[in-house]
């Protein structure tokens, strides 16, 4: 009993993060009322210790349901009889009263040999006589489940590329992280074109 109060406390020490802090926000809005006038808030269940969403039916990242099981470990769920979570009185206050935590982007990892690959290939593709295309990660060597993807993001991170997302928003290293989302979104088809920054470290 001891040692799961200390653990409660440690837990409770530690601020919200903004995704935990949204999680919260969400579960304390109602998603409807009853005919009897009772706001309805969403539940989840904890089935042998996995979160799942049982009302309303969303599809959530595995990063909110990292953040419910901190909200369970803060205590601010009751359980009813069929396994359901709700956020019980203290989860709800919490709701009201924490403040939005702060967030910014984390610094982007060093580029590795395979990266740098990856960046004379786009250059080769979108450089020269070339200028102006936007090209697919299929286009710099990529395939089904290869990195190439993840890579161009991070050269963009990095400002070595830019980004062209359903050929109208363009993302460069100051937007291209978002803050963490609660629900999964398609990730739309983008295209890519090397920056000037780019074409200065290909040509290192």
């Amino acid at each position: 009993m001891g040692s799961e109060r200390k653990s409660r406390t440690a837990v409770m020490d530690k601020p919200l993060t903004l995704l935990q802090w949204k999680l919260l926000r969400w579960m304390a809005k109602p998603y409807l009322t009853s005919n009897d006038g009772k706001d309805c808030f969403p539940s989840m269940s904890a089935k042998d210790g996995v979160f799942r969403w049982s009302n309303p039916n969303r599809d959530f990242t595995v990063d909110a349901y990292r953040a419910a099981s901190t909200i369970r470990d803060r205590g601010w769920f009751d359980v009813d009889a069929f396994g359901n979570c709700r956020l019980n009185a203290a989860g709800h206050a919490a709701a009201a009263a924490e403040p939005v935590p702060s967030w910014s982007p984390p610094a982007p990892p060093a580029l590795k040999s395979r990266d740098l690959s990856v960046l004379n290939s786009l250059a080769y593709s979108t450089s020269g006589r070339r200028a102006g295309q936007w090209v697919s990660p299929l286009s710099v060597g990529g395939q089904s489940g290869s990195h190439h993807s993840a890579t161009l993001h991070l050269l963009v991170r990095h400002g070595l590329a830019v980004c062209q997302k359903d050929y109208r928003r363009i993302y460069d290293s100051t937007n291209v992280v978002v803050p963490p989302r609660l629900f999964k979104r398609a990730k739309g088809s983008c295209g890519y074109q090397i920056t000037e920054a780019g074409l200065a470290r290909v040509q290192e």
